[in-house]
Formats: C-alpha cells, sequence, structure tokens
C-alpha cells in the first residue's frame, strides 16, 4: 500500500484556482456598473488574451488593459489640447470683440445710427401726416365741388326768378 502525503496544493488545484480568480476577474468586468459599450470593449479585449494557462491568460489581460489605458490617455491628452486650443481662441475673440466695443468711433457710430433711426422715424410719420392731409384735401376739394355747384344751380335759379318776377311787373 502506498501513501501520498502532499504538503500543500496540487498543480491541478493551484490552476484551477487560477482559472477560478481569473473567471472572477470576468464576472466582474461583466457586472461593473460602467456604459454598456465600456463593458462590452473590457470583455472583447479579455477574450483576445491567450487562454492556454492562467498565467499567460492574465499576462495578455494587464497588456491589454495597460494598452487600452495608455490610448485613453493620449485620445485624452489630445482632447485637452484641443480644449485648451479653443479656450484660447475663444478668449482673443471676446478681446477683439471688447476691443471694438471700446472703440470710440463703435460709440460714435451708435449715436450717429440712433439719430438716423429718429430721423426716419420722424420722417414716416411725417408722411403718414402729409398723407393724411392730402386725403382730407382731396375730400374738402370735392365737397367745394360740390357746394359750388349747388350755389350756381342756386343762382341760376334765383336768376329765373328774378326774370320772370321783372317780367311779371313790366
Amino acid at each position: 500500500m502506498r501513501f501520498m502525503i502532499t504538503f500543500g496544493h496540487t498543480d491541478e488545484e493551484l490552476a484551477a484556482a487560477q482559472w477560478a480568480v481569473a473567471e472572477a476577474f470576468r464576472r466582474a468586468i461583466g457586472r461593473s456598473n460602467v456604459d454598456p459599450n465600456t463593458q462590452q470593449r473590457l470583455c472583447e479585449m479579455l477574450a483576445q488574451a491567450p487562454s492556454s494557462d492562467p498565467e499567460q491568460w492574465a499576462a495578455g489581460a494587464a497588456a491589454s488593459l495597460a494598452s487600452a489605458i495608455a490610448r485613453l490617455r493620449t485620445d485624452v491628452e489630445k482632447k485637452d489640447r484641443t480644449l485648451d486650443h479653443l479656450r484660447r481662441e475663444r478668449d482673443s475673440l471676446n478681446r477683439t470683440v471688447a476691443d471694438h466695443d471700446a472703440h470710440p468711433l463703435h460709440e460714435q457710430i451708435k449715436t450717429l445710427s440712433e439719430e438716423r433711426d429718429h430721423w426716419r422715424d420722424l420722417t414716416i410719420s411725417a408722411e403718414r401726416r402729409a398723407q393724411t392731409l392730402e386725403n382730407a384735401h382731396r375730400a374738402a376739394c370735392t365737397e367745394n365741388d360740390q357746394l359750388q355747384t349747388e350755389v350756381a344751380d342756386l343762382n341760376r335759379i334765383i336768376v329765373e326768378q328774378q326774370m320772370a318776377l321783372n317780367g311779371k311787373y313790366d
């Protein structure tokens, strides 16, 4: 009878434990609270790691994650540079606008524009008043013509009556 005394764990038990850790890591990624797109990309990166033994898988997964972090850092730095450039451009444009607004001619242009608008409003008002007066003049002329026609008719009647009276007393 042969007895084996094993101190510690067998190689198979160690490999199973290592794979259990790798699987727990995969499951944790799958249950993480990141957006679904990021979660899917992480799962795809871990699936690409070599799976012949747990140590190679862990090394491949670590390399994939390190590469992804490096790409993200590069992207963030590029976006930061773009953002800094846009902020400087915005500040420059704000200074240009402030310089433009502070220029003495700008105030003169504003004053002249206000005067122009005032005179334009007065002109429009005067044109409306002139139109009203023209309409009133036309109405008065029409009424005058009617009254002159009436006066002429009345004068003719008076002349006829006067002639009739003169003819009666002659």
